[in-house]
């Protein structure tokens, strides 16, 4: 019981950093746009995380690779 406990707990830990570090991609696209005003620089951006940061699946699903 001690082990399914541990896994639950390894479990939610990693979807809050996960949550986090999303919550982080998408913050930075809107400070990109805000600072830029240009749908270039934010397409270059986004680009970048789908290429860069393919890892999330949040963003492949986006982009197309998942």
């Amino acid at each position: 019981m001690n082990n399914k406990t541990n896994y639950i707990s390894f479990w939610l830990s990693q979807a809050v950093s996960e949550l986090g570090s999303m919550m982080t991609s998408y913050a930075l696209i809107i400070l990109v746009y805000q600072q830029s005003r240009s749908v270039m620089q934010v397409s270059a951006h986004f680009f970048h995380i789908c290429t860069e940061g393919g890892d999330k699946l949040f963003y492949r699903r986006i982009c197309g690779s998942a």
